[in-house]
């Protein structure tokens, strides 16, 4: 399966509309890098539809959304001081 490194940031003052999205994009599989910043491999398939869902879930003028994909020679160019970017989903056990 082909995936696509994606790195979504935002800047969203309204806590409830902010956690909206957090939750959104944690059920989509990606994984918190900083308080405002997601990344994560995704199939491909799922590139498109993940950007149309924000485009139409969060149209509030002050909703600031910045999602980038991300070949795979791009992202070995990416440099994290004082620690790593995931690019895989964390794994859970559920006992």
């Amino acid at each position: 399966m082909e995936t696509v490194f994606v790195m979504v940031c935002y800047d969203i003052p309204d806590t409830k509309v902010r956690n909206r999205l957090v939750y959104f994009l944690l059920s989509r599989g990606l994984s918190r890098v900083q308080l405002s910043v997601f990344s994560g491999e995704i199939p491909v398939s799922r590139a498109a539809p993940l950007t149309r869902e924000l485009r139409q879930d969060f149209t509030g003028e002050k909703e600031k959304i910045l999602i980038v994909l991300l070949c795979k020679t791009c992202v070995s160019n990416i440099v994290h001081l004082h620690g790593t970017i995931p690019t895989r989903p964390p794994s859970y056990i559920v006992l």
